[in-house]
């Protein structure tokens, strides 16, 4: 498959119901190269998921089965900064706090309309 379409494909993938898409490079029968693409989604999706794979993609089957995921309870808080507002995730485990991150997407605004760099913007709210 022209690897220009994974953008496109992963695109549709998530308006649809996609949790999340990823590509993996694999060796297929005959040491043939290719890419494995994984979808997650929750069951209720599957079924749209699959026809766009097998409509847009060149592939003639898919493997399917389940997974479980363990996630940490989560809170999400604005924290306003001098380059405008950014959302912070903590994480906790068994209700202690074990982790921050900031969003990628705030940041990544607020990098252009403060025409700095991403990292800036990581590094000022550390």
């Amino acid at each position: 498959m022209n690897p220009e379409f994974y953008e496109y494909i992963s695109e549709k993938l998530f308006i649809v119901g996609a949790s999340d898409v990823y590509y993996t490079s694999i060796f297929m029968k005959k040491s043939r190269p290719g890419i494995k693409f994984s979808v997650l989604c929750k069951e209720d999706k599957l079924e749209n998921l699959k026809n766009i794979i097998l409509t847009e993609t060149t592939t003639f089957g898919i493997r399917t089965y389940e997974v479980s995921k363990t996630e940490l309870e989560r809170t999400f808080e604005k924290k306003q900064t001098k380059y405008g507002e950014i959302t912070v995730k903590t994480g906790f485990l068994n209700g202690k706090k074990i982790k921050q991150k900031l969003e990628y997407e705030d940041c990544k605004k607020l990098a252009k309309e403060n025409n700095v760099s991403i990292n800036k913007i990581y590094k000022s709210n550390l």
